[in-house]
């Protein structure tokens, strides 16, 4: 719905769309890749609307929230 409104000229209720997918309790994959399509469209159609930027960030937060932390390099063993 979001990139919707960004194609039919509405781009700030499509970044208040993204916004509220972002802030779900579950985001899951899907919505992820929805939110990149969205924020990467933003971003070629409207390059000066400050809030594609906003979003982009809190989908990078929300990216860096959800990946898996790396372990601990131990002993190499050698």
């Amino acid at each position: 719905m979001a990139l919707a409104h960004a194609q039919l000229g509405a781009p700030d209720d499509a970044v208040t769309l993204g916004h509220q997918a972002l802030d779900s309790a579950r985001v899951v994959d899907s919505v992820r890749h929805r939110a990149g399509d969205l924020t990467a469209f933003l971003t070629r159609r409207y390059p000066r609307h400050n809030a594609a930027e906003g979003l982009r960030e809190h989908l990078a937060a929300v990216d860096a929230a959800t990946r898996p932390a790396l372990p601990a390099a131990g002993p190499s063993g050698s």
